[in-house]
């Protein structure tokens, strides 16, 4: 007899994403910082030189093994990237996390950062080519625009060189023609914040409306 009860046990309490063992797991902080004028978020722009150099982005980044948690994570990087002390990182809590079109997950971790004013912060110059901070209620109340991908399954691609790999044999495994072409044709929608500090857009941008999501009640009774 299939036992029913005991498969209670083994299927998980909070479960995870499928294909999470296939994605590249990743982390970033959402660093909230008190300011004159309210609470701020704070921003790098990434170094020349390395991937994605001169965008606009939350410290964070690969889940490494001796990882125990995405929050591990988020502030390990932190320390790395801007310089600023464990003990200044009080952890807040957790946000949904985001599978991304380029084949990763991305864990936000909203946190506080005790900074007093950001010329203190030491930035890792390798990683970061400067720092900023932009009021939270500036995004509550400028709306990002909002253009779109298209995502599509690809069973044929074409090569640097020209030449073309087959990645599905639809036609050798017996599958409708249609396999043979693309197929699917989700649209993804694409986030643009202009800044009076330069743009803000993709997954950092997608955050940043999550996150506004999460604390609208509490920036209504403020």
């Amino acid at each position: 007899m299939f036992p029913f009860q005991k498969l209670t046990t083994v299927l998980p309490a909070r479960p995870g994403f499928h294909y999470g063992a296939r994605y590249r797991n990743t982390a970033v902080l959402l660093p909230l910082v008190a300011m004159e004028d309210g609470v701020h978020l704070l921003f790098e722009k990434r170094a020349d030189g390395i991937r994605q150099a001169g965008e606009v982005c939350f410290p964070g980044g690969m889940m490494d093994p001796g990882d125990s948690d995405p929050c591990h994570t988020a502030v390990r990087e932190t320390v790395e990237e801007l310089g600023i002390p464990a003990n200044q990182i009080e952890i807040l809590g957790r946000m949904d996390i985001l599978l991304t079109v380029m084949g990763l997950t991305v864990a936000p971790v909203v946190a506080r950062v005790q900074v007093k004013n950001l010329q203190e912060l030491q930035p890792n110059p390798q990683e970061v080519a400067s720092v900023f901070s932009m009021p939270l209620a500036w995004f509550a109340s400028h709306a990002p625009e909002i253009h779109t991908i298209q995502i599509m399954a690809h069973p044929v691609v074409e090569k640097k060189n020209g030449q073309r790999e087959t990645l599905l044999p639809a036609a050798e495994l017996g599958l409708p023609e249609h396999y043979s072409r693309p197929w699917g044709g989700m649209r993804h929608p694409v986030l643009f914040w202009f800044t009076p500090e330069g743009m803000i857009w993709g997954i950092t941008a997608e955050i940043i409306r999550a996150f506004l999501d999460v604390t609208e009640s509490l920036r209504a009774e403020s």
